[in-house]
């Protein structure tokens, strides 16, 4: 498509903001809500190509050409009027044993969506180049980060032989958690409500805090850190999965489950509570959100006041419970609910009273972890550059918060984590990896 018949099809200027939208909006108040997207080849991008595939995309996905207007009854998405100047790819020159560091700085600068644009670039260019996608998570989780990755890869291919990559605007794309809604009977009601309410105890109850001793401090030196499993690492895995009959899943959360009470030992009373996300694009034929969107939900585990003995014995019990939630709406609980709740009342009213709860609840919860997924090693594709490994990554959070995660290409595996060094150190981090590596 040219750029005057994209111009014909007369791109609104404004989009409602989807209660995912919302939800992820007012967590702002523990984390910079900024996803990244790495991707490490063996050759160079063409950042001119890049240039005007990411401007495609801002046309392909409309919203993502947007800005955020806050109103005090409702927020809305507006299309910029400056998307033909935008820059929207850096190049950084890097020496190569500079990378990882340059990486780091490269992520850790936040992501305005009221006024930055909300998919940008960089490419650390060394002796061979590093993509780095940034996307404000106030748009779209790590499985909508994947998504516009997907069509930003194929635009970038297209490029290459043709002035223009082909698409039709995604104009009504459903952005909204009521696109899962078509996918339950009414007899469902009564289930989802009952994930709600159980989650609800989950969370909270019993009391208890289980976390990691990160300090309570004014947020500042944000960073990141990495642990890339290799091949031979995940085929071990994979193996260990098969004689335990369990998922990966369930061996990253009780590797972080055993790797918490290791740092910090377990005194008292306290329940082995822990948090994970759970990707509702699950409940959808496709895999993917009718657009680019936040589409995820939270999960709650408890082992009561014992992991168990061994490492084996932890995982399967965690896989007893998972496999529980995975027949009865796993992730259709309180964050699925709540832009919906959000959209009962003015904008300014939720966001000051949920803001104060955020604060105080991510306080006293367990440590927190993803599962992003697997980044698809056939649709994220460029052809002039032979990806070697791809990840994503949470958002860095405020203290005394802390969240880590993992992300699957093909068949490597990464863990990362961001945070703040005035509430978590760099040697802190590093021994809190080692220590999950050790018990996976």
């Amino acid at each position: 498509m040219t750029e005057s018949s994209v111009e014909k099809n007369l791109i609104p200027k404004r989009f409602p903001i989807a209660d995912g939208d919302m939800a992820v909006l007012i967590m702002r108040e523990v984390g910079d809500m900024v996803i990244h997207l790495i991707a490490e080849g063996d050759g160079r991008f063409d950042e001119s190509r890049l240039q005007t595939a990411i401007s495609a995309l801002m046309d392909a996905q409309p919203v993502l050409g947007c800005r955020l207007e806050l109103g005090w009854r409702w927020h809305h998405w507006v299309r910029r009027d400056d998307l033909s100047s935008l820059n929207h790819v850096r190049v950084v020159v890097v020496e190569e044993e500079e990378k990882e560091e340059a990486l780091v700085q490269a992520m850790v600068p936040g992501l305005n969506p009221e006024k930055d644009p909300l998919v940008q670039a960089v490419i650390l260019r060394g002796t061979t180049d590093t993509l780095c996608l940034r996307v404000s998570h106030v748009i779209a989780d790590a499985g909508g980060t994947k998504q516009l990755a997907y069509q930003l890869s194929d635009f970038y291919r297209q490029l290459a032989w043709k002035e223009h990559p082909d698409f039709e605007p995604n104009l009504h794309g459903d952005r909204e958690t009521t696109q899962l809604n078509e996918q339950f009977g009414w007899r469902d009601l009564g289930r989802i409500w009952k994930r709600l309410l159980h989650d609800v105890w989950l969370r909270g109850l019993p009391k208890g805090k289980y976390r990691l001793p990160t300090k309570s401090a004014a947020p500042a030196e944000k960073t990141y850190q990495f642990a890339r499993l290799s091949e031979e690492e995940f085929r071990m895995l994979k193996a260990r999965c098969r004689s335990l009959n369990v998922t990966f899943n369930d061996l990253w959360i009780a590797a972080h489950m055993r790797a918490v009470d290791r740092f910090h030992p377990y005194e008292g009373k306290r329940r082995y509570r822990f948090q994970a996300t759970a990707d509702l694009r699950r409940y959808l034929p496709s895999g993917e959100g009718g657009g680019i969107c936040n589409l995820s939900g939270f999960i709650y585990l408890n082992l009561g006041t014992s992991l168990g003995e061994t490492f084996e014995e932890t995982a399967r019990r965690l896989h007893k419970q998972t496999s529980n939630l995975k027949q009865n709406l796993i992730g259709l609980g309180d964050l699925y609910h709540l832009g919906r709740i959000l959209r009962m009342f003015p904008a300014a009213w939720t966001e000051s009273f949920l803001r104060f709860g955020f604060r105080n609840m991510y306080k006293a919860i367990a440590p927190p972890y993803t599962n992003m997924g697997q980044v698809d090693p056939q649709r994220f594709v460029f052809d002039d550059v032979r990806l070697s490994n791809v990840f994503t990554t949470a958002s860095v959070t405020w203290p005394p918060f802390y969240v880590s995660g993992v992300t699957g290409f093909g068949e490597r595996m990464t863990l990362s984590a961001g945070f703040c060094q005035s509430s978590w150190t760099k040697e802190e981090n590093t021994e809190f990896f080692r220590l999950v590596l050790e018990e996976l």
